[in-house]
């Protein structure tokens, strides 16, 4: 008599129904929304409306306590706007938000990449995202220096 299953074969079979089984209840799911609805989103308003001309990109770090974003800003001896990063802190969860800083030449870079008729320009950095320890900035930027427009960068800071 000739065996139809090897013990390798055995296996595969069982493996196969044990996947099928897996599979089918996450196929028959609801795909629908998995959390509460969101509320009437508002503008954060002051200090950040005197920010820049536009803000974008905004990610709060772990502890909510600071809010990093990108601002569009006019530097000085020229009529072209970039973006520069910043952050604002507070103190609490519950308190408001401290006027927001720019995170400095280490960060924003000051070097011109080219000029036109309103004067230097500038290179753009944003999109920033703080790592969990709060000793590593990513962010991106069109500085000089990377491999071809947009690339991303790192800082790293020793204290927090």
């Amino acid at each position: 008599m000739r065996k139809h299953f090897t013990a390798g074969g055995t296996f595969l079979l069982l493996g196969v129904a044990a996947a099928q089984f897996m599979v089918t209840p996450v196929a028959t799911r609801d795909p629908g929304l998995r959390c509460s609805a969101w509320g009437q989103a508002t503008g954060l308003g002051e200090p950040f409306t005197a920010t820049g001309r536009q803000q974008g990109c905004p990610f709060i770090a772990k502890v909510d306590l600071n809010l990093f974003f990108r601002a569009e800003v006019l530097k000085s001896g020229t009529l072209n706007r970039d973006w520069d990063i910043f952050v604002s802190h507070r103190d609490s969860v519950d308190a408001p938000w401290g006027t927001p800083v720019n995170l400095g030449r280490e960060i924003n870079s000051t070097t011109p990449i080219g000029s036109n008729a309103n004067g230097p320009i500038y290179s753009n950095e944003l999109c920033s995202f703080l790592t969990i320890d709060g000793h590593w900035l990513y962010f991106m930027s069109d500085r000089l220096g990377g491999y071809g427009g947009g690339d991303i960068w790192v800082a790293h800071r020793k204290d927090k």
